[in-house]
């Protein structure tokens, strides 16, 4: 519903004229950015993991993310693949409540890394937009993040809440974060092992960004590469909340609500959303086509047996 009041909010003709100019070389250039994205998030992964006493093969990592940037196509929120491939994991390993802390760490890492980003581009980019609007929100998100973590992170205020459902919980909530948070917190004992992972999500996000902004060249909307590095960590992380599956509508309505304000027209902003969205489908579709792949029981391993 929201993409179609966005639709009707623009001006449709300039967007056909915009797609006709598109340059596909930067599309694809994109998706293999995306792509190797999803092996490097892997390898954090596996660092986390390793680091917590659990050992899958890089490869097997691999094929679980491919999975779940397939199933993020189908799930609501940009969140719904970690399910996946945290179910995954739980299979493999068998360590239902690790698998499930493994991915949530990872999230808040990059969210993290996101955050982090965001700041430090609004640091020397801030009197590019003249827009303070822009601005307020940038730090608003991120004050909001922090207060999260600060949250997340302060044993005494856990303690007391997990006392709290524990008393109160229908559902055995409290017994359930309590295993949770002592599980999530072995994710983070090691600074040197927490550090590396901070440090490769910041090179998966910068790469994410880099796709974005070369669908922005596809279809010449030349901005400065600082407003992406601004804009895009608070898009996805609105993306997020659980509205829509894979933050469809959402993610198209904040693309517009951004890009306008430092000055593109509603239409190319639109079009720039859709571009994006083009992109996550076919990397979708070509992780999940890799995913169900590896599934299968090759025939000639067979052969090899015998």
């Amino acid at each position: 519903m929201l993409i179609g009041y966005l639709l009707a909010t623009v001006n449709r003709s300039e967007i056909f004229v915009k797609i006709k100019s598109c340059h596909v070389s930067f599309f694809l250039f994109s998706l293999l950015l995306g792509f190797l994205r999803n092996v490097i998030f892997a390898y954090r992964w596996r660092v986390l993991l390793t680091g917590s006493g659990i050992k899958v093969p890089f490869i097997t990592l691999i094929k679980f993310y491919l999975g779940g940037t397939f199933f993020n196509l189908f799930l609501p929120t940009t969140l719904g693949g970690d399910v996946v491939r945290g179910y995954d994991l739980a299979i493999h390993s068998e360590k239902k409540m690790d698998a499930a802390s493994s991915v949530l760490a990872e999230r808040i890492i990059g969210s993290f890394a996101l955050i982090f980003i965001a700041l430090f581009a609004l640091l020397f980019g801030q009197n590019m937009i003249e827009n303070t609007q822009v601005i307020n929100v940038v730090l608003i998100v991120c004050i909001s993040y922090f207060a999260f973590v600060i949250i997340v992170f302060n044993a005494r205020i856990m303690k007391k809440l997990i006392v709290l459902l524990k008393v109160n919980s229908l559902w055995n909530i409290g017994k359930w974060l309590d295993r949770m948070y002592s599980s999530l917190r072995t994710f983070f004992a090691d600074k040197v092992i927490l550090g590396l992972c901070f440090a490769l999500s910041i090179v998966c996000q910068t790469l994410t960004i880099l796709a974005v902004y070369l669908l922005a060249l596809a279809i010449n909307l030349k901005l400065p590469l600082i407003y992406f590095f601004m804009i895009l960590p608070m898009i996805w992380i609105v993306t997020m909340v659980p509205l829509s599956l894979n933050g469809l509508g959402v993610r198209e309505g904040a693309f517009v609500f951004f890009f306008t304000e430092v000055g593109v027209s509603g239409s190319s902003a639109l079009l720039f959303s859709f571009l994006n969205l083009s992109r996550m489908i076919v990397l979708g579709l070509i992780c999940g086509t890799i995913y169900l792949f590896a599934q299968m029981p090759l025939p000639f391993k067979k052969l090899s047996k015998r």
